[in-house]
């Protein structure tokens, strides 16, 4: 829930904007649940393993355990087993669902700004409700469909073209899709000029036109529709990182395809990892004396998402290779995880 709460608003602003369905909510918060699904449960993992561990010292049940014989690894194995159980399904999660779940997401909520985009347009307003695109209009007619002294600002999506955009009128002309279609929304514009600047040039070109169609929605000003790295499935993960001729024509965003590869790779191996610490954590001393476990394990949590957002900011620059980006704070979890272990208060 608290992952979710950052898209809810994104969510409640189309659905008071655009008139939804409940079912189109109900999708729309379903899909993102699912994406943000694997990424939660490393955390849970932690709070789980701590609060079962704690519960069973503070009852005894581990004192228990001990005077029949039972090791540690006695204990820990169960948790083990669920922990690779869950780690597997995460792992599936990310094979083809959470891709699908991401992709169903983005793109909804692209055709949903576009379904309402003629509704939301008003006489003396900015409008930019679409990617990339600013739009206004100092007078509107036939329900937003007609607009009077027309001004547009659009970067295309490498963000390597700008162009401002004036006309004396535009008519919005919008055809018919279907329900998986990419939206095609499209101005006419007619009595005016645009200026237009490529990045990293000087010069300006200026363009002075009587009639012009601007797509205003489509699938090359709508950067939702493009097929971002999230998106793909595992296996088209791996062919792309694999294959020479596909990694030349990438070029330096291969580095962000191999940094979901591996990311995919590592948050199963969080799951069990964190269940473990929660393990390594949970268990008290004795009856009646604790330790201040929950403050350590927020500390290595935190040292952990540091590192790992620190080599990730490299690794998508190819500073430093994405493998070694993702698994060096794993690897650091996993030595965490071993010294603790071994520290742990038990009779032999």
């Amino acid at each position: 829930m608290f992952l979710l709460t950052f898209q809810l608003f994104r969510i409640i602003r189309i659905v008071t904007n655009k008139e939804v369905e409940f079912s189109v909510i109900a999708e729309l918060i379903l899909h993102i649940a699912i994406s943000f699904f694997p990424y939660s449960l490393p955390f849970s993992a932690l709070l789980a393993g701590m609060y079962s561990m704690n519960k069973l010292s503070l009852d005894s049940e581990i004192i228990a355990m001990r005077s029949f014989g039972n090791n540690k690894f006695d204990l820990l194995k169960p948790l083990l087993i669920f922990g690779f159980i869950i780690a597997l399904f995460v792992f599936a999660m990310g094979q083809k669902v959470v891709p699908y779940s991401q992709a169903r997401f983005q793109n909804q909520v692209i055709r949903l700004t576009s379904k309402g985009v003629l509704t939301d347009i008003k006489a003396g307003h900015f409008f930019t409700d679409i990617p990339n695109v600013t739009l206004f209009a100092a007078d509107v007619y036939k329900k937003g469909e007609v607009l009077g002294q027309v001004f547009i600002r659009a970067i295309d999506k490498n963000q390597s073209l700008e162009r401002i955009i004036f006309a004396e009128k535009g008519v919005i002309a919008k055809t018919k899709a279907s329900e998986m279609d990419i939206p095609d929304l499209k101005i006419n514009l007619t009595n005016g000029n645009i200026v237009q600047r490529y990045q990293g040039k000087n010069n300006i070109e200026k363009i002075v036109f009587k009639e012009y169609e601007f797509p205003l929605f489509n699938e090359n000003i709508a950067p939702g529709f493009v097929l971002k790295d999230s998106m793909r499935s595992f296996s088209e993960l791996y062919r792309i990182i694999f294959n020479e001729k596909i990694r030349n024509q990438i070029g330096a965003g291969i580095y962000k395809t191999e940094l979901e590869f591996w990311t995919r790779i590592n948050t199963p191996l969080l799951v069990v990892l964190f269940l473990v610490l929660g393990f390594n954590l949970g268990i008290n001393k004795g009856r009646g004396r604790s330790k201040n476990t929950s403050s350590l394990a927020l500390i290595i949590l935190v040292l952990y998402y540091v590192l790992f957002f620190f080599g990730v900011s490299f690794g998508k620059k190819g500073d430093i290779a994405p493998f070694i980006a993702v698994f060096t704070p794993t690897i650091l979890l996993f030595w965490i995880n071993t010294y603790l272990y071994k520290k742990l208060d038990w009779v032999n």
